[in-house]
């Protein structure tokens, strides 16, 4: 099992990209919930992130 602080660390990473930062505040807490459950990776959080900000763009839920 990974440890806080690599988490900590992902989630940090993630707090300072562009285009997690446009995201509205519910779904950026949705993506660190399911990054905590399920262990993603930065790459694996960042590919949401993107997927996350394309949905919005399209006003897709």
């Amino acid at each position: 099992m990974e440890n806080i602080s690599t988490i900590n660390k992902k989630i940090k990473l993630l707090r300072s990209d562009s285009i997690y930062s446009s995201l509205k505040p519910d779904i950026k807490s949705s993506l660190l919930a399911l990054g905590s459950r399920y262990n993603f990776s930065y790459q694996e959080l960042r590919q949401l992130t993107e997927i996350s900000a394309d949905f919005s763009m399209w006003q897709e839920k």
